[in-house]
Formats: structure tokens, C-alpha cells, sequence
């Protein structure tokens, strides 16, 4: 991870923005009163959604695999297979 004040970074915003594309860096701007951003690749920023969206997948899934152990489920049929036309 690059870190820099947000003045050298604005003086060599190109550059940081190169770096960060083509060798998937990501740029700390350190700012005044604690407001501090990071820059990063669009390609970064997709794969940390992607690993957010599957972290909340798998909890989701966790919360109804426990719901099953408790019991809390209603099951459903979707096809009666008795009264099924032929």
C-alpha cells in the first residue's frame, strides 16, 4: 500500500493513478482532521464486492442452517405427485 498527503498526491495524480491501474496498488491520501481516503483499481474494488457479497452469502446460509437445527422451518411441496395429469 502507497501513502502520501493529499498535496503530493494532487502534484502527482497521473502518476498515482498509473500506479495504482497497472500494478494494482492502492494509495493511501493521508488528509487533515483524520478524513484519509484510499484509492484503488476498479479491479480491486470488484473483488473486495465479491468477497463482501460471499461473506454475505455464507451468513445468510449459516443463519438458515442454524434456523434448521432449531427447527424453524416450514416445508412446502411443490408438485403433488398423486394428483399429477398426464
Amino acid at each position: 500500500m502507497l501513502a502520501d498527503n493529499y498535496i503530493n498526491v494532487k502534484q502527482n495524480f497521473k502518476e498515482y493513478c498509473d500506479k495504482i491501474s497497472k500494478e494494482q496498488e492502492t494509495l493511501l491520501v493521508i488528509r487533515k482532521d483524520d478524513q484519509d481516503i484510499v484509492i484503488l483499481s476498479i479491479e480491486t474494488y470488484q473483488e473486495l464486492e465479491r468477497a463482501k457479497n460471499n461473506m454475505d452469502y455464507l451468513e445468510k446460509l449459516n443463519k438458515s442452517i442454524e434456523q434448521r437445527k432449531q427447527g424453524k422451518v416450514t416445508q412446502v411441496t411443490l408438485f403433488d405427485h398423486d394428483n399429477e395429469e398426464e
